[in-house]
């Protein structure tokens, strides 16, 4: 059964990644990557959020949802992730509501389209400068590092959860 716009939702977007096999040598870069690409992303996902029509509305209950996003980063076990999330508050209900926003009655919500831009855009960025990292860290001083070469093919995987 689908959800009524009386339901409460908040919506909450997780990127993230495991590097536990790189913290030694990547974890300034790693950190310094993330903290701009979650600034980019926010900034993308407030400019996505943006162009609402509130003819006859109360000018002091619009525009919650834009200035509800918020992003955060979180490291646990070497699983780092970005978290973009809006709990914004109904005006009059005081209750989550972001994730029923969408430009039309009945159309996708808008939550689904910035995750889709998300994955389609930034996290490609994303990844690689995560990858130009890596293999400059791999060309740095410092403790020895054990490089195995695949002698088979040559790829590159980075597995995110979104």
């Amino acid at each position: 059964m689908g959800a009524s716009l009386g339901d409460s939702a908040s919506v909450e977007i997780t990127i993230g990644w495991d590097a536990d096999r790189l913290e030694g040598i990547m974890s300034d870069a790693m950190a310094q990557i993330m903290r701009e690409h979650r600034e980019t992303m926010l900034n993308d996902i407030r400019k996505q959020w943006s162009g609402w029509k509130y003819k006859g509305r109360n000018p002091l209950s619009v525009g919650r949802s834009r200035a509800g996003w918020k992003a955060s980063e979180q490291t646990t076990e070497g699983k780092r992730e970005i978290i973009l999330e809006n709990d914004a508050r109904g005006y009059y209900s005081n209750k989550p509501y972001s994730a029923h926003v969408a430009r039309t009655k009945g159309g996708t919500q808008e939550w689904k389209i910035v995750r889709q831009n998300l994955l389609e855009s930034n996290v490609p960025a994303m990844i690689e400068d995560l990858e130009a990292a890596i293999i400059a860290g791999l060309h740095t001083d410092g403790p020895p590092k054990r490089v195995r070469k695949n002698k088979s093919s040559s790829y590159k995987t980075i597995s995110l959860e979104a």
